[in-house]
């Protein structure tokens, strides 16, 4: 039975991705309440299930931001009434919240729970903690020697630093190095959109 929840559950969390990466909001959500649903039911049991948490919290952070961050790297969409906004609020902070609790039990866990959590507080207005906790995730994941998180953290950096900011560019550079470097494509592709924006602000 456990076996069957958890491949239940890794399957959900992987349809929550790619609905969200192929533009299908709508889909993303419901399988991003389901892959919660599933989770609420066990407690922390597999190491292998990392994205899955993750991804539930990722799905409705993203989708609370494409409302209420116009220059958001999602499509532009309508603002949300002040009820879903709370709704998106709670919901993100529940995910959280399940995403570290499993980063307690299995560490490789911890770098995105601080990612996930700092834009939390960041989509909150508290931009300080934000960053402080992008720059632990950061430092967490160099200790760990988990390369991709540490472009993760970088990326969230850069796209929420001032405009004109050293730092930022420095961080978005760091990022461009290290997902080309590992050939990952979604995230080269995020950090290439960035930089076309920063162009054209110029």
């Amino acid at each position: 039975e456990d076996i069957k929840l958890t491949e239940a559950i890794r399957i959900c969390g992987i349809l929550t991705l790619v609905y969200g990466y192929q533009g299908l909001p709508k889909q993303a959500i419901q399988m991003a309440t389901k892959t919660s649903h599933l989770l609420e039911k066990t407690p922390p049991m597999a190491i292998d299930l990392l994205e899955s948490y993750a991804s539930v919290a990722q799905i409705y952070l993203m989708r609370w931001e494409a409302h209420s961050q116009p220059n958001g790297d999602e499509h532009a969409s309508a603002p949300l009434s002040s009820k879903e906004r709370y709704a998106f609020a709670r919901l993100s902070r529940r995910a959280c919240q399940m995403l570290s609790r499993y980063a307690r039990v299995f560490p490789i866990a911890k770098p995105r729970a601080l990612l996930w959590q700092g834009l939390h507080h960041w989509l909150q207005g508290r931009a300080n903690r934000a960053r402080s906790l992008w720059r632990e995730s950061m430092n967490c994941a160099a200790r760990l020697g988990m390369v991709y998180e540490e472009g993760l953290a970088h990326y969230e950096l850069a796209r929420h630093a001032e405009p004109n900011e050293v730092a930022g560019r420095l961080h978005l550079q760091q990022a461009q190095r290290i997902f080309e470097h590992l050939g990952a494509r979604h995230d080269l592709a995020r950090v290439e959109a960035l930089l076309k924006q920063q162009r054209e602000r110029l």
